[in-house]
């Protein structure tokens, strides 16, 4: 009965420690082509090409409003707009 108790802690310990790390960048102004990973032949991105080469990157991505700010309050809240009552 003892080796229940350790199982499952063990299994939580690995499981916590399998979670995949998130980066996300906040912008403004920034368009799909205004980097070297997705096309900008312009502007040079070395760390974010080094970021994207160890991980992967978005090719698809939808916002919850046209407007910037409450995107971004969706975003990092996991809300919609009309919940937080951010709406413009």
């Amino acid at each position: 009965m003892r080796i229940a108790p350790a199982l499952l802690a063990l299994a939580g310990w690995s499981t916590a420690h399998a979670a995949p790390n998130l980066v996300v960048f906040l912008t403004d102004d920034l368009g799909g082509r205004d980097t070297t990973v997705y096309g900008s032949r312009d502007v040079r991105t070395p760390n974010i090409e080094r970021l994207a080469a160890m991980g992967m990157t978005f090719e698809n991505a939808f916002v919850a409003s046209p407007a910037c700010a409450p995107s971004c309050t969706a975003l990092l809240t996991g809300l919609m707009p009309a919940r937080t009552h951010h709406l413009m």
